[in-house]
Order: structure tokens, then C-alpha cells, then sequence
């Protein structure tokens, strides 16, 4: 009578921790689902625009730039430094009366410039560049406050601060020619590298003519699978005139960051002239705008969660181990219980038959 009460008691505590085990599981499984996952987002385009919001000070080379501020007699407050011939007012290279060229030495002097730009989270500043055919880049750099500081020219030797930029400023990488640049000791290739918002391409309109070209998007997870600690979970082809919207909603936000690079040499018929453009930003702060297809955002559902998540793998396995012995112990068990009573009968047995050829000696 106690042996099929054994067994049955034995089923049900097997059976209860194979319950707790998948309850385990479960609970672990929907925690993967639901916690926060870092999906790093890596962009590689070539575009003939982009637009950055900088929210990080930046200091870029400027070499033989040409530097156009517009003066604060625009806004009725003399000027000073026309004065000391620092800038040059109607100059060619800056279209309108209101603007002034930089007068930096270069290329006469050999005086190797820098730009520092003063950008903080809570006072970005608006730079938007484009390129042309002929191998130009030209940038613009703007504030929304009227009075504030956009930052200052100063030597890259040295370090002496050469001039304020206190209003909105253009600034004209000019082409480099091939014979030019053979007698040079530098490639002709600008890199710009920033922290902040950036939108590579723009809205495609009847009057647009700069626009993104190519380009693509990988999307990367963590992965306890490879070397590097990460993999590939999607990548995605950018098509022409797509644009691409890295955002930082606020300044608890991952700033985006990346690198220009620019090819000054001119080509009128190759594309090395394009802008290309690295970034890396979280995956959810990227958005990519495609004409007439709507807008794509990346964002990932449970099942994505799930299939790249190793852990989960792992304790997958674990379980199924776990279940393999659980129910081969349903099996196993009653055996053993069956074994040990024969042997202890066995035991008795002998012992009982020793004692009565003991006495039957005495």
C-alpha cells in the first residue's frame, strides 16, 4: 500500500519543480523582452548636404578657408576690428555689404588656422554644409540668440586667438587643383568631426538639387558569440534622396556623434567631391524620411528582442538538460526504491539465517 503512495508522491514533487523551472523560464524570458536593450545604430553615406546642430564644442582645421562674418554695422553697433584691417570689407569671396572677409595671412604667411566653435547642449549652434562639383565646401554657421558668441579663428602653431566670431558666419573651402596638389605635402581632405543632432540629405522638392546619393545602415545588438561583443541584427540599403534624421530629443539623450570627411581635389566628373558621412547613435534616435515611401524608424519588437538575446540560448538549454534528468528520474526512481527493498530483505535474510546456525552450533 505505501509503494504506489510513494510513487505518487514522488510524480508530484518532480512534476512541481518542472512547473517552478518553466514558471522560472518564463519569467526570465519576459524580462528579456521588456527590459531596455542598447541597440547600436552605425551609418556609412556619401550625400552633397548635411545639417548638424552641434551640442558639443568642436575645433576644425581651417587651413586656407575663406572666413565671411556679417559685420555688426547690420545691426547699428560699429565695428572695431575693420579698423585694425582684420576684416576686409566688399571683398569678393563675400557677397553682400554686410558681410566682411577674414584677413588671416593665408596662404602668403603659411599661417595653418583653426575654427573653435563654442556649442553646449543648452546653446547648440546650426552648421550646414554642401558641396559642389567642383570640389568646394561651403558652410554656414548660424545661432539662435543674436548676441551670442559662435566661437573663434585662431593659429594652430601657436594658439593665439586671431578673431571673434560674434555674428552669423559662411566659410568657403576652395577646390584644390591636381597640379596643386602635388606641390603639397597634404592630401586635400577635410574631416570634421562633431558631437550633436545630424540630418544627412534633405526634403526633396521641385527646386532641390543637392541631395543624398547612397549609403547604408547596420544595426548592431550585443552578442555573447563573437570576439567583438556585438552583431549585425539588421541592415538596411539607403536609396537616393533619402534622408536621414539623427536626434537627441533632449539632453538626457545619447548624443549622436560621427566625422565628415571631404575631398577638396577637383573632379567634375568622379564623385569624390560627395561628403562622406560616419555616425553612431542608440537605433530608436534615428529616423530615415524617404520620399513618397513615408517614414522608418527602428524599433524593435519582442520576437527581435528574443532572437537576439544569447542568455535566453543558454538557459533554453539548461532547461532541457534539467527536463531530460526530471524525467528520467520519474522513471529511474521507483526502480531504485524497488532495488534498495530487495537488498534490505536480502539483508535481513542473511542475517536471520547466520543467527540460527549460531544457535544451532551452541
Amino acid at each position: 500500500m505505501n509503494a504506489p503512495h510513494k510513487n505518487r508522491t514522488t510524480r508530484r514533487t518532480v512534476l512541481l519543480l518542472v512547473g517552478l523551472l518553466f514558471l522560472g523560464c518564463l519569467l526570465f524570458a519576459l524580462w528579456l523582452v521588456f527590459r531596455p536593450v542598447a541597440w547600436q545604430l552605425t551609418l556609412l553615406a556619401k550625400t552633397e548636404v548635411t545639417h548638424l546642430d552641434l551640442r558639443v564644442s568642436q575645433k576644425w582645421l581651417l587651413d586656407d578657408a575663406v572666413i565671411c562674418m556679417r559685420m555688426r554695422q547690420a545691426a547699428g553697433v560699429g565695428a572695431t576690428d575693420t579698423e585694425t584691417n582684420l576684416w576686409v570689407q566688399n571683398d569678393k569671396a563675400c557677397e553682400g555689404r554686410h558681410w566682411a572677409r577674414l584677413n588671416t595671412g593665408v596662404p602668403e604667411d603659411g599661417q595653418a588656422t583653426a575654427i573653435h566653435l563654442f556649442a553646449t547642449s543648452n546653446s547648440p549652434l546650426t552648421v550646414h554644409l554642401e558641396t559642389t562639383r567642383a570640389g568646394e565646401l561651403l558652410m554656414t554657421v548660424r545661432h539662435s540668440a543674436s548676441d551670442q558668441i559662435l566661437g573663434e579663428v585662431f593659429d594652430k602653431e601657436t594658439g593665439k586667438v586671431l578673431a571673434v566670431l560674434n555674428k552669423d558666419v559662411n566659410i568657403t573651402w576652395p577646390a584644390i587643383s591636381v597640379e596643386e596638389l602635388s606641390s603639397r605635402d597634404e592630401l586635400g581632405v577635410i574631416v570634421l568631426p562633431f558631437s550633436g543632432s545630424l540630418m544627412v540629405g534633405q526634403d526633396i522638392s521641385w527646386g532641390t538639387q543637392h541631395m543624398l546619393l547612397s549609403g547604408e545602415i547596420a544595426v548592431y545588438s550585443a552578442s555573447e558569440d563573437h570576439l567583438t561583443g556585438r552583431t549585425v541584427a539588421e541592415h538596411s540599403v539607403l536609396m537616393l534622396g533619402d534622408r536621414v534624421n539623427f536626434e537627441a530629443p533632449d539632453t538626457h539623450s545619447v548624443i549622436p556623434k560621427g566625422f565628415l570627411r571631404i575631398d577638396r581635389l577637383d573632379s567634375r566628373f568622379q564623385e569624390s567631391y560627395l561628403m562622406e558621412v560616419v555616425a553612431h547613435a542608440p537605433a530608436e534616435q534615428v529616423v530615415i524620411q524617404r520620399f513618397g515611401g513615408g517614414d522608418y524608424k527602428f524599433e524593435a519588437g519582442w520576437w527581435v528582442r528574443l532572437k537576439h538575446q544569447s542568455s535566453l540560448v543558454i538557459v533554453l538549454l539548461i532547461l532541457t538538460g534539467l527536463l531530460s534528468i526530471m524525467s528520467s528520474l520519474v522513471s529511474v526512481i521507483p526502480a531504485c526504491r524497488q532495488f534498495f527493498s530487495w537488498c534490505r530483505l536480502r539483508f535481513k535474510k542473511t542475517n536471520c539465517g547466520s543467527d540460527t546456525y549460531t544457535e544451532k552450533i551452541r
